[in-house]
């Protein structure tokens, strides 16, 4: 039986360890997870971060910005503009 719900995946952004906690092997933090349908999950993953970066045009790092606001619009965080990762990640 085929569904209408698209599969979606959290993924763990690669390729800026000092910001996101992650480095070689490891994990990052779960706050700077991104949705990602299945399909394009499993396509960053094959192609690499940063080519996947290049084709689609967009970065990961505004990627997670992005998902926080909509939470925070949402009512699910409040996000505190003075964390220092936030700061990073918007480059201010």
């Amino acid at each position: 039986m085929a569904s209408d719900v698209l599969s979606v995946d959290p993924h763990h952004i690669k390729g800026y360890g000092y910001i996101t906690g992650s480095g070689m092997a490891l994990k990052g933090y779960d706050l700077t997870a991104i949705p990602l349908r299945h399909d394009l999950h499993q396509e960053l993953h094959d192609r690499g971060w940063r080519s996947f970066e290049d084709k689609y045009n967009m970065s990961q790092l505004a990627q997670v910005v992005l998902t926080m606001l909509r939470a925070e619009r949402d009512g699910i965080i409040k996000i505190n503009f003075n964390n220092e990762v936030l700061k990073k990640c918007l480059n201010f």
